[in-house]
């Protein structure tokens, strides 16, 4: 493509010869550039719904760790030990798990079965936390 400079800081792209600009990007027109620049969008747009999911699921994953942690008296890294051992007794993906564990501090209900796993981890946990001192 043949490229002039209007001022030394800002670079001007001239269009092909023949070619029509495209309404978004000033680029040639047509259904094949459009359906790749669609294409792109839509994978980023992907991305972007997948990087918000993750950020989400940390954010509530995080939450039920400082719950288990606030109720047991564990570190951190104990916490999510529970929410691991929890997720994995119960046959339920961890993230849930710690869903179902915010909701139960928010609402006070929890399903036994779950309830009884956490009672049990962290019980575990804390006695094979060593004594300060």
């Amino acid at each position: 493509m043949d490229r002039t400079e209007s001022a030394p800081h800002i670079r001007v792209e001239k269009p092909l010869v023949g070619a029509a600009p495209s309404k978004t990007t000033g680029g040639p027109a047509g259904p094949s550039g459009d359906r790749k620049r669609d294409s792109r969008v839509a994978a980023r747009e992907g991305e972007l719904a997948q990087l918000r999911q993750t950020v989400s699921s940390h954010a509530v994953v995080d939450q039920a760790i400082g719950i288990v942690v606030a109720l047991a008296g564990l570190r951190a890294e104990d916490g999510r030990d529970v929410l691991r051992e929890i997720s994995q007794h119960t046959d339920i993906k961890m993230r849930h798990v710690a869903e179902l564990i915010v909701e139960w501090a928010q609402t006070g209900h929890l399903a036994s079965d779950i309830r009884h796993q956490l009672e049990r981890s962290m019980t575990t946990r804390a006695t094979l936390r060593p004594e300060p001192g």
